[in-house]
């Protein structure tokens, strides 16, 4: 895992732009839905995410907002957890984690934390076959690129989320 504070993301990573494509032509709309309050449940939806992202390649987690819902937190968590990886900056400072196909564990830990802590956050794969925003009013949205039905199944099917409405 490599994370970088956005300024460093624009600057050292030149395949990158930091636009995560939701209004991308060509690109699948699926369905907003309501992110589950169970935290098992929350679990299973950050292994399918992390699962589909990294089956496209190697996947960015940007967490883009937090400190929303402060007593849904526990920054120190958070915080311990990324300097078991050598990371000592703040969230504030180096929010944009990249993560590689073998690190699937570690981004799925990174988004479970995330939907616990009720965080709004940006994950997509490098070659933009997957986007998915979550946000921290409850819900979830994604596109896709034809062909990557895949996670808009399981997310209906599987882990029966419920429509946003």
């Amino acid at each position: 895992m490599q994370i970088y504070s956005v300024n460093d993301a624009r600057q050292g990573l030149d395949f990158l732009t930091l636009d995560i494509g939701m209004d991308s032509p060509g690109s699948l709309e699926v369905p907003t839905y309501r992110i589950p309050l169970d935290s098992g449940a929350k679990v299973a939806l950050a292994r399918r995410i992390a699962g589909a992202l990294l089956n496209c390649g190697s996947a960015l987690l940007w967490i883009t907002g937090w400190g929303i819902w402060p007593s849904s937190e526990h920054l120190d968590l958070f915080d311990r957890y990324r300097l078991s990886f050598g990371e000592t900056r703040s969230l504030g400072e180096a929010p944009i984690h990249l993560l590689e196909k073998s690190e699937e564990e570690i981004l799925v830990s990174l988004i479970s934390i995330g939907l616990f802590f009720i965080w709004d956050m940006e994950l997509f794969d490098l070659e933009r076959k997957l986007v998915v925003r979550v946000s921290h009013d409850g819900w979830i949205e994604s596109k896709m690129s034809s062909g990557e039905e895949e996670l808009c199944v399981s997310l209906r099917d599987d882990l029966m989320l419920e429509p946003w409405t």
